[in-house]
């Protein structure tokens, strides 16, 4: 399937308008499907991505709340994952595209500057759907460097977004910062930072 996706709640600090500009921005003849999935979404919102949509020229394709195997299948055939979201905290959505082998562009703020490696796992980039459009075409137009980054997205999960690797960097810090008190000690109580 030649379609780019891109994930989360329908609302509007999730940028779903930047991903249909985005989208829109690459040449009419050979511009993908946009696939959006969301299980939340504001019927206002809809409206307005769809309106943009309507005046970008872009196929768009809505879908709600499909299974867990339908989401991982259409991580896995993506051509690629588009992430627009404002200042998102983290950023689960690019996490599970990688984890999937799935290249991720995505707007260089917050959460995606962490999660993502600048052209090792995908692309990051400003606020511009040309510069956006430009890093899609680049996936789209490389199947090798698409399956490359995918690859190396999914590795970089497995290295460092695990919920064991999670837990062992939350208890190294807390064993950097924090001293535990034995039960019985007068001067002191429970702990001291």
């Amino acid at each position: 399937e030649h379609f780019v996706l891109s994930v989360g709640e329908m609302r509007a600090h999730k940028g779903f308008d930047w991903a249909v500009r985005t989208v829109g921005a690459l040449p009419a003849w050979d511009r993908p499907p946009l696939v959006i999935v969301s299980n939340n979404i504001e019927a206002a919102e809809r409206r307005y991505v769809e309106q943009v949509a309507g005046e970008q020229g872009v196929a768009l394709d809505i879908r709600e709340r499909i299974s867990d195997g339908e989401l991982k299948r259409l991580y896995r055939t993506a051509g690629a994952f588009l992430y627009t979201p404002h200042l998102e905290p983290l950023g689960l959505a690019a996490l599970e595209a990688m984890a999937c082998g799935t290249p991720v562009v995505a707007v260089r703020e917050a959460g995606p500057a962490e999660t993502v490696t600048d052209g090792v796992t995908g692309f990051l980039c400003e606020r511009d759907a040309d510069e956006l459009a430009a890093a899609l075409a680049r996936l789209l137009a490389d199947p090798a460097l698409a399956k490359q980054m995918g690859a190396a997205g999914r590795e970089d999960v497995l290295r460092r977004w695990t919920c064991d690797r999670s837990a062992e960097e939350l208890a190294g810090l807390l064993a950097d910062r924090v001293e535990f008190v034995e039960p019985g000690d007068s001067d002191r109580e429970g702990i001291s930072a």
